[in-house]
């Protein structure tokens, strides 16, 4: 079977979209995911998809998601409460009581002068439980994180140094939620403060070992129509900032392969699909990565289901002689 590499972008509960679109993948296959970089939550996806059997990785992420689910209003996934009310109640108990399966809360930080809002320990816990970090690190896997520092891209490469848990931790260190971590003679924080989806390690002219197919997913996307409240224009504020930095970083990245055909022909091509999650029907504002509701999570996954379905078919197409292909 080809070989595919994943690039999985951070968004924290609208992780779940990835899930969708990897159980895809896994259902139809055509490929074997060989590769991975992710950042944040997308490490954390990338992580248990790499860090199982195959056979078992699609299950093992499901069951990841499952605890993540916060649902006061719907304890059971049924549906029958209203879903604006059913997101904003479980928005408000992860505020209050953490996320489940990736962080608790920290009511002592703004008296003692933490500098995080929230503890990882539930995610240490759920690493070790979700990944054989031998298996991870026998494979390519590049967890993504930022220096707060001289605030450069980290990237945390298993054909480097043995990715541990801390590291996984740390792509997801969002300042000032959740705690930065100090590893490797660095302060290092969340991933998507300096590339939240991040293309470079596979694409870029100075890639390794990095696989001719590519999956890019997404979490923010630009979308139509104008912000009418405040809370419409908080969202999209926050959805613009993640994705135009993709989106600014990947035209570079072309423009670079661009080069690369032109001086070095004999540099083979990639094919490279992105999906990108919408989120029409979210109802959290800019808050919804806090929406651990099971419609929520229900609705991210098969919206990244449907997604990866349609991409499929072109990506198993051969790759190009030369250059990147993009599809997006």
């Amino acid at each position: 079977m080809p070989a595919l590499g994943l690039i999985l972008a951070g968004g924290l509960a609208l992780g779940a979209y990835q899930a969708g679109a990897y159980a895809t993948l896994a259902a139809d296959g055509r490929f074997t995911v060989s590769a991975v970089a992710g950042s944040s939550i997308g490490a954390i996806n990338g992580a248990i998809i790499l860090g199982n059997p195959a056979a078992v990785a699609a299950e093992r992420l499901a069951a990841f998601w499952a605890q993540v689910a916060a649902d006061p209003l719907d304890p059971f996934g049924l549906g029958f409460a209203p879903p604006r009310a059913t997101s904003w109640a479980s928005i408000a108990a992860t505020r209050l009581t953490g996320v489940p399966g990736i962080a608790r809360p920290r009511p002592w930080a703004l008296a003692t002068g933490g500098s995080s809002l929230y503890g990882n320990e539930p995610l240490i816990r759920s690493l070790a439980q979700f990944v054989d970090f031998d298996r991870l690190n026998a494979s390519r896997f590049i967890a993504v994180t930022t220096d707060l520092h001289s605030a450069d891209a980290v990237a945390i490469d298993s054909a480097r140094v043995a990715v541990a848990p801390e590291h996984l931790a740390a792509a997801g260190g969002l300042l000032p939620n959740f705690p930065a971590m100090a590893l490797d003679g660095r302060w290092l924080g969340d991933g998507g403060l300096s590339a939240n989806l991040p293309y470079e390690p596979f694409v870029a002219s100075d890639r390794a070992g990095a696989p001719a197919r590519l999956l890019a997913i997404e979490l923010f996307a630009p979308r139509p129509g104008d912000p009418v409240t405040l809370g419409d224009a908080a969202e999209r504020s926050n959805d613009v900032k993640y994705a135009s930095q993709s989106r600014l970083r990947l035209a570079g990245l072309v423009r670079e392969r661009a080069l690369e055909a032109a001086l070095h022909p004999e540099r083979s091509g990639q094919r490279l699909a992105q999906i990108s999650y919408a989120g029409a029907d979210e109802k959290g504002g800019m808050e919804k990565m806090f929406d651990c509701s099971h419609a929520a999570l229900r609705q991210r996954w098969d919206a990244g289901a449907r997604d990866a379905a349609a991409v499929l078919d072109w990506l198993a197409e051969p790759p190009p002689e030369r250059g990147l292909l993009v599809r997006s």
